[in-house]
Formats: structure tokens, sequence, C-alpha cells
């Protein structure tokens, strides 16, 4: 009896223990981080400005491949519902006032935001080796969209190509590669609408037309065995209206469909409350790979079985500039408790709480700044009496805003005659919904570029604006609020820097002719030159001056 109890014992035991192998730790393959993601890969079809208009269309492929998938007709593009804008959503998982892209900056400027992370970027961040692509119609990604991680293949270049070009470099592309991501944009439906009207018969025959080469490609993907474990999805940026625009905030600007088809997918349960920055996080989730924590997007609730929901995270400007929003001014401007090197740099400071105000034009006019007092640029501006000179490495701009309406192209600080862009000098200025900084060296062909900044948070309350400039490595990057929003070069034709150093001095809400017609209807408050680009460190140390 003694011999069978313990007999028994044992193989309960051993069965015990084998039972438990799968929840320990193991070094092999089997069991590595990679095996244990949803899938092995993700394709993404990007059709831009397609809304949610595929439903009113004859499209028998998309119906076919996502008759076993799941379909939303109801996602979410928010304000500004442009191309540049909604991708930038899409690949960083982040709203536009974060990312900073925008239509005007995309095809001449490449993307770098060093606190940012593409879908592309964390792919080749967590596997440097897998194979990555973004094959597409239009030039913008390779050129302005796509961030600059190692090793990302790019299709087009110089360029933007036919949607017939696009799928041979597809297949061109999987003869030889396995990707890990591939993401595939067709742009003719946006510029249906731009032609035809959005949802005008016209518009529909394209959507008929980009619906055959969706269902090429899905059956050349699953001939070659791509499909397998994969998550495939169709996304688009935004609708447009029956005029053939978009921009704003209409429900048919808006509205955009989202399907997706994979194993894991529950068909027919309801996707909810799905935005364009939750994209990149459910193709994140899908590969098994740490949502960065610079999104604020989300895996929805209908995407996957059992996952999803909760709130969105804030985005870290939203979070961080709470409290510079509604500082209330104090009597008296702090101390200078900077370091001996970032004072060193500095060629000037204007506090407006002084008695009297060297080099103020037009009618003295102050009002409450971030400290102290401020100066109402819409009846005055000031000539600094600092120019820009040929020996310094780099020149700052630093300064506090409140901003009322704002029309034209206003100056923040110039040191250009600004009746146009080729002048000599550089210039800060304001365009409709984007800051604007120019560079001219009196000649044809400035350099500009384009930041988005909603107006609604830019009339809130008071900002902080910061443009770095370096003028041996011809880059400048602009920081919102001491937040690094863009960093780029000055472009082709800036190749005479001395150019730029006009013998004007900087002034601050005018040109230098004090005559510029458009007026910043703004508050100003501790203006700041420096002679050097500062950088993120330097950036950070001005933030705790100001906020600690």
């Amino acid at each position: 009896m003694a011999f069978k109890w313990v007999r028994g014992f044992m193989l309960w035991l051993a069965a015990l223990m084998l039972s438990l192998v799968p929840l320990c730790p193991s070094s092999s393959a089997e069991t590595s981080e990679e095996s244990a993601a949803p899938y092995e890969r993700v394709i993404i079809i990007g059709l831009d400005g397609a809304g949610a208009f595929f439903r009113g269309a004859d499209t028998p492929n998309f119906d076919r491949i996502f008759a076993e998938g799941n379909v939303t007709w109801d996602g979410y593009a928010p304000y500004p519902t442009l191309s540049a804008n909604g991708w930038g959503s899409i690949l960083y998982g982040v709203s536009s006032d974060v990312h900073g892209l925008s239509n005007a900056l995309i095809n001449s400027t490449p993307f770098h935001n060093p606190r940012l992370t593409s879908i592309f970027g964390a792919v080749k961040k967590r596997w440097p080796d897998a194979d990555v692509a973004s094959i597409a119609t239009a030039k913008a990604f390779d050129t302005g969209i796509i961030d600059t991680a190692d090793d990302i293949y790019r299709f087009p270049s110089g360029k933007s190509v036919s949607r017939g070009a696009m799928m041979r470099k597809t297949w061109e592309y999987l003869d030889s590669h396995d990707p890990k991501l591939l993401f595939c944009y067709f742009g003719d439906t946006d510029a249906a609408g731009h032609a035809y009207g959005y949802g005008s018969e016209k518009y529909l025959q394209v959507v008929q037309d980009i619906d055959a080469c969706i269902g090429e490609l899905y059956d050349g993907f699953e001939e070659r065995g791509l499909l397998e474990n994969a998550l495939f999805m169709i996304v688009t940026d935004h609708g447009g209206t029956p005029e053939g625009i978009h921009g704003e905030t209409s429900q048919a600007e808006t509205q955009v469909f989202f399907a997706v088809r994979g194993k894991h997918v529950p068909q027919g349960t309801e996707i909810r409350d799905l935005e364009l920055r939750d994209i990149a996080a459910i193709t994140l989730y899908a590969l098994g790979i740490d949502i960065p924590e610079t999104y604020s997007g989300r895996v929805p609730v209908g995407v996957f079985e059992g996952v999803g929901g909760g709130a969105r995270g804030n985005d870290y400007r939203e979070t961080d500039l709470k409290q510079y929003r509604g500082h209330k001014t104090v009597k008296e401007t702090p101390a200078l408790d900077l370091s001996d090197s970032l004072i060193s740099m500095i060629r000037y400071r204007q506090t407006f709480d002084g008695e009297s105000i060297e080099g103020l034009g037009g009618k003295k006019m102050l009002v409450s700044g971030w400290f102290g007092k401020a100066l109402n640029t819409s009846a005055s501006w000031i000539d600094t009496r600092v120019a820009l000179d040929p020996s310094w490495p780099g020149v700052t701009f630093s300064m506090w805003i409140k901003a009322g309406s704002l029309k034209g192209d206003p100056l923040f600080i110039t040191n250009k005659n600004w009746s146009t862009g080729d002048n000599a000098g550089i210039a800060v200025a304001w365009l409709k919904k984007y800051y604007k900084v120019n560079f001219g060296t009196g000649k044809k062909g400035s350099a500009e570029a384009y930041f988005t900044y909603m107006p609604d948070k830019f009339t809130r309350g008071w900002s902080h604006l910061l443009v770095s400039i370096d003028l041996i490595n011809k880059t400048f990057t602009l920081y919102e609020d001491f937040r690094p929003a863009f960093t780029s070069t000055f472009g082709e034709g800036i190749d005479d820097i001395l150019s730029l150093c006009t013998e004007n001095s900087f002034t601050v809400g005018q040109d230098v002719t004090g005559k510029y017609s458009s007026k910043l209807n703004a508050s100003l408050d501790e203006v700041m030159i420096f002679n050097a680009a500062l950088t993120i460190d330097d950036v950070e140390e001005l933030r705790l001056f100001y906020t600690r």
C-alpha cells in the first residue's frame, strides 16, 4: 500500500511539473517575444481622402475580403482634416498638434522629431534586421512624412507616380523581401474628390478602380503566403465635401472608415470610438511591440477579441502645458537665475517692466504679461537694436505669446523687409493656422517651413515660442512650449548664410520698415535673442527658469 501511494504521488508530482512548464520562462525561440505576438506581420493599405465613401460604392473586392473581417464607417478624423495632419496621426500615434506635419511642409522638408516614433521606426527598433516598407503614389511619404529611422524601404523618391507604377514596385519589392510591416498608399481618391467632388459619380468610379487594385494586392499577398498570420488593414485620413474641399469639421470631412481582417478579429463586432491616432497603437499591438509612451492613441474595443478600450493617453503637450496656458502674472520679473553659459549667449532681453523701453515704435501700450507687463503688438512694436552678426554660429529667438484673432501673416520677429519672402533675412511669422519660419537671401527661392498650431489652443492662453537656428549646419528647430515641435534644414537655395545677416536689426511685432500692414494682435513678454542655436538641454534650463 505504501509503495502504491508513493508511486501515485510521484506520478501526480510529475504531471504537476509538466503542467507548470508553459508558465516558466524559456530561452527557446518558440517562447520568444516575437512568437508571442498576435501576428507575424501587418499590411496596411492607405487611401487618401476616402472618408466613408466606400459604403456607397460598388466594391466587390472590399466586400469579399472583409466579409471575414470587421469594418467601421464611423471612425473620426480630428480637425484639421488635411492629409499631412491625418497621415501623421496614423503613423505616429499622436494628434496633429503634436507631430506638427502640414501639407505645406511634407513635399520639401524631411521629417525629424526626436520625441516621436513612427510605426516604421518602432518595428525597426524592435527588429533591426526586419524588412519594413512604404510604397506610395505620393513622394511626400518619402520626403516629409516617414521618420528618419534607418533602412526603411521607401518608394517613390523625387516625384509622385501612378498607381500602376506603385503596384509594379510592390510586386518587385516582394520578389526579394518578406516585410514585417508593409504600407501601400493610393492618392487617387483624394485627387478625384478635389477634381469632381467627394461622393460624386466620377469620384465613386475611382473608388471602384481602387477596389480592383485592393483585390489584386490582397490576392497577390495571399499567393505569396503573406496573409497567413497577418493583420490586414485599410485606412484613410479624411473625407471631403461635394464641393471638393476638406480641412474643416463637417461630418463629410471627419467621418472615415476603417477595415481590418486577421485571425483574432471578431466579425460583426462594433468597433467603438476609433480615431486616426489609434491606428498606430493597433499596428504595434498586433506585432507584440510595447506602445511608446509618446503615443496617445489606444486599441479600440472591437478590433481584437477581448482587447481594447479605456481612455486615450494625453499628448505630452496637453499634459505639460496646462500650467502655462492659465498662468497668472506676478508683479515682478524673476531674477535672471540661469547658468553662466546660457547668460553669456543672451544678446537681447526685454521684460517690458522698466520705466523706459528702448526702440519702442507705435503707441506705447502695455498689458498684463507672463510676468509683470507685456507689449500689446496690435498698437506697438520694438526695434531691438540688435543685428545678426556674421560671426555668430547661430541665433535663437525666445518669447511668451498670448494671441488674439490673427489675420494675414503678421510677424513675431524679423530682420527683413516683409513685403516679399525673397528679401534677405530671417522671419518668424504667422499664416492662417501655422507658424511660418522664412529664410530669404535676396534672390528668388526663399525657404519656408510651416508648423501646425491649433488656433483654439493658441488663443486660449499663454504659449512659449522658441526658434533655434544653427547657421553652421543649416538646421533649425522650432520649440512650442519648450518641447521640440519640428527640426529641419533650410532647404535648397540658402547656401549663402551671410545673406541672412542684413544690416537691419531685429524688430518684434513688425518688419524692419515699421509699416507692414498685417498687425500682430498679441501680447508678447520676455523677448530674448541668443547668439547661438540653443540645444534641447538649454531649452529645458530656460523652462525651469520660468516654471520652478
